[in-house]
């Protein structure tokens, strides 16, 4: 029967997991343990607070100095174009922006109708 392993041995395996970049199944099948034993081990491990060396984070960015400056830009917006007017008869109807041309469609039916 093999020797049973202590929790500081499970720590440093975990440790070694984590920083091996592995996936658990990739790592465990060149172990004498399971997948499911280091998976456990890892867990067991977080929940009573003994942090397994986590996978190295990304970079972070570096902080700006004081000493950057910063160019101010002027945002120039373009007037919305005038709506269009359209006259059917004795109607004006006023078409804005964004219009439904289902809606304008049936406005204008309507109104040829009753012409």
């Amino acid at each position: 029967m093999a020797k049973r392993a202590t929790r500081a041995e499970w720590l440093e395996r975990v440790r070694a997991w984590k920083g091996s970049g592995k996936s658990r199944a990739e790592f465990a099948a060149k172990q004498e343990y399971s997948e499911r034993s280091l998976g456990w081990w890892a867990w067991k491990l977080g929940s009573e607070g003994e942090p397994p060396d986590k996978k190295p984070k990304a970079a972070k960015r570096p902080r700006r100095s004081k000493s950057q400056s910063f160019e101010l830009v002027e945002l120039v917006t373009q007037p919305a174009p005038a709506p269009l007017t359209m006259r059917v008869g004795a109607v004006e109807v006023l078409v804005e922006r964004g219009f439904d041309r289902e809606v304008l469609g049936g406005v204008l039916d309507l109104l040829e109708a009753r012409r």
